[in-house]
């Protein structure tokens, strides 16, 4: 699949890296450009050790890129992309 850029939202409910992958990755409920989804949401490894010392329930929101669709995973981009 070619990367595309999505808005996404929503509320961590997990911290577990997808099938296949070992980058740290948090399991989000939510919506990818106003559309209901869950998905993973690889971050960088310092993002993700400050999100599981604030725990589940955190919501979160940015933009980021479709790397997968069988499981669902969004990569997390900056603004300067």
């Amino acid at each position: 699949m070619s990367s595309k850029k999505v808005l996404f939202e929503g509320v961590i409910v997990g911290f577990e890296s997808p099938p296949g992958y070992s980058d740290p990755a948090l399991f989000i409920q939510g919506s990818i450009n106003n559309e209901t989804a869950s998905f993973y949401l690889l971050i960088p490894r310092e993002k993700h050790n400050e999100y599981m010392r604030l725990g589940v329930g955190q919501m979160i929101s940015g933009r980021g890129v479709i790397v997968s669709t069988e499981p669902l995973i969004i990569k997390l981009i900056g603004d300067e992309e």
